[in-house]
């Protein structure tokens, strides 16, 4: 596994650097296909949206397991 290219604020700071080395990753990730990226990282969760033009495909890991312990009474 390597970095996204966020690195924290070195997205904002570097932007074109960033997605270059986004680009990896989002090849990687286009071999597999995923419904969903699930990452601890706040900042990881924000280049995936950008870099793969999605709102839906990042997201935080915290919320699969709130969904997952969802209890119906």
């Amino acid at each position: 596994d390597f970095c996204c290219g966020s690195a924290g604020t070195y997205n904002i700071f570097h932007y074109e650097n960033s997605m270059k080395i986004f680009e990896r990753k989002k090849q990687a990730v286009k071999k597999i296909n995923p419904d969903l990226i699930l990452t601890n990282c706040p900042t990881c969760i924000l280049q995936f949206q950008d870099g793969l033009k999605s709102r839906e495909i990042a997201r935080h890991s915290v919320e699969l397991i709130d969904r997952l312990s969802v209890v119906e009474e």
